[in-house]
């Protein structure tokens, strides 16, 4: 995955630097993904997925969390900008 974002979208990597919160606070994921133990994206024909976060960071310091709400598999982004001043939905 590392390999095409970086193809496809120079300077986004996956990750959330240091001084950044998580989006829904907790643990900050050391790898930038965030779904449950095994971080592991499982997706149903019935429409539902696991819950978790992927963060993917640009160089100029802006960050997207990709949120996956599993009894739904509703998909929600949320942005927050390198000054910090909170995540907001997309």
């Amino acid at each position: 995955m590392h390999a095409i974002l970086a193809t496809r979208y120079p300077g986004v990597q996956v990750g959330l630097p240091n001084g950044v919160p998580p989006v829904a606070g907790g643990v900050r994921p050391p790898d930038g993904v965030a779904f449950g133990r095994s971080d592991v994206l499982a997706v149903h024909p019935a429409g539902t997925t696991s819950s978790g976060t992927i963060y993917l960071c640009g160089a100029g310091g802006r960050c997207s969390a990709v949120r996956a709400l599993g009894s739904t598999g509703r998909v929600t982004v949320w942005g927050i900008a390198a000054t910090g001043s909170g995540w907001r939905e997309r």
